[in-house]
């Protein structure tokens, strides 16, 4: 597997688990994780927006 490749599966999982926690976050019951879970989706949306631009966009700023 190429190291593109293998890149985009981790940007593919980190994408993911971004989705997860936001939707999480929304549903979440009480209340008391849903500001942790929110967090953890933001940080890992802006993490999955670096991983993407590393890979396809070298010749232009995010």
């Amino acid at each position: 597997m190429s190291p593109r490749a293998k890149a985009l599966v981790v940007t593919g999982i980190t994408a993911t688990c971004a989705v997860v926690a936001l939707v999480l976050a929304c549903f979440e019951e009480d209340g008391r994780h849903a500001v942790g879970l929110a967090a953890v989706g933001v940080f890992l949306a802006y993490g999955t927006r670096r991983l993407v631009w590393a890979i396809y966009g070298r010749g232009r700023r995010p």
